[in-house]
């Protein structure tokens, strides 16, 4: 820990304009009581130099992001701009003057409509946070070159697709948050750029069509949720040619779940369905669905036209009718039933 009672703070007095223009600097002194945080009040352009933990910009005006607000000498765990009606990033900012940052960047409660091309690249921070803006568009290579990156937030934005050209070497990249934006298609190719055992969080788009969409990915034991969309067909195919820990659709108006949609050279090891308007024939892939040398498995049911429940617990563990078997069972409505299935092999 660095022994430390003041922070030097050297602001500035700058009419801000979009084109980030000249100012006039002045000193002055913030005690940070014991702790590692300093909050930045009244001051649009932030210059640290000493080491800190974290910074901190609140209810600030910064439409525009420039990279004469950011003026780091000395290492910083993370930056926060919460609340600063930002609506604009200076796209060699992040390339440059945030190189001091080491952890974590959180741009958050903003006006952010897009993420140009270039704007985060060749940075060694480990998550970038900015939830809940309005970010409609991610341009070709928004992101890239980005060895440390782990985990990448965009929730509760505005997105209506995926680009995956945004996405260019982010070879660490384990939690991609997608949710609540308004996401339709996933289309094929669409999470190429994945190669890390992959948390993608898909919760409550509006997707109803999902393609090919890992084609070209290296990635295994995939989790993926898609829960709270608008999905009413798997198609045969659809997860082929890759491993998935778990999936989850539940939520979902399901109708139609094809044989084999989980394909060629496909694995599964959680699935979860909870969905009332599947089909007969639907219900019959949920009954004979394989899940081998499974350990934990889910399978979400509703009852079929004879009034049973469509889940063959046999199957589900191997296909064994010899396997131990602990069986949860959670009834929301009379109609829904979600049972979860540890099988023990």
């Amino acid at each position: 820990m660095w022994p430390k009672l003041f922070v030097w703070l050297l602001a500035t007095l700058w009419k801000l304009t979009w084109a980030c223009e000249n100012f006039a600097a002045f000193n002055y002194t913030l005690d940070d009581h014991d702790q590692w945080k300093l909050s930045v009040e009244e001051a649009e352009i932030i210059s640290v130099s000493d080491p800190y933990d974290e910074v901190s910009v609140q209810d600030q005006f910064i439409p525009r992001l420039c990279c004469k607000i950011l003026n780091f000498t000395h290492p910083i765990e993370q930056i926060i701009f919460d609340n600063c009606a930002i609506e604009e990033l200076e796209e060699v900012c992040f390339s440059e003057a945030i190189q001091q940052i080491t952890e974590s960047l959180t741009i958050t409660n903003n006006k952010l409509t897009s993420v140009k091309k270039g704007t985060f690249r060749n940075i060694q921070l480990k998550k970038i946070h900015l939830h809940n803006n309005r970010i409609k568009i991610l341009e070709d290579v928004s992101f890239s070159n980005l060895s440390n990156l782990e985990i990448l937030n965009l929730d509760q934005n505005n997105l209506q697709a995926l680009n995956p050209n945004a996405f260019v070497v982010l070879p660490k990249l384990s939690t991609l948050n997608l949710m609540f934006n308004q996401i339709k298609i996933l289309q094929e190719g669409a999470f190429r750029f994945l190669s890390t055992n992959p948390v993608v969080k898909l919760k409550c788009n509006q997707i109803s069509r999902v393609e090919d969409a890992f084609k070209g990915s290296s990635a295994r034991d995939i989790v993926l949720d898609l829960s709270g969309n608008r999905m009413e067909n798997l198609a045969e195919g659809v997860f082929s040619n890759h491993e998935f820990e778990d999936v989850n659709l539940n939520q979902n108006p399901m109708k139609n779940i094809a044989k084999k949609f989980c394909g060629e050279n496909c694995s599964i090891k959680g699935f979860q369905c909870a969905c009332c308007y599947l089909n007969d024939d639907a219900t019959q892939t949920i009954k004979d669905l394989q899940l081998v040398q499974n350990t934990v498995s889910f399978g979400g049911a509703c009852r079929d036209s004879n009034g049973n429940y469509i889940l063959n617990v046999a199957s589900v563990c191997g296909g064994s009718k010899n396997n131990r078997v602990e069986i949860y069972l959670y009834i929301w409505k009379s109609s829904l039933v979600l049972v979860m299935l540890r099988c023990l092999i």
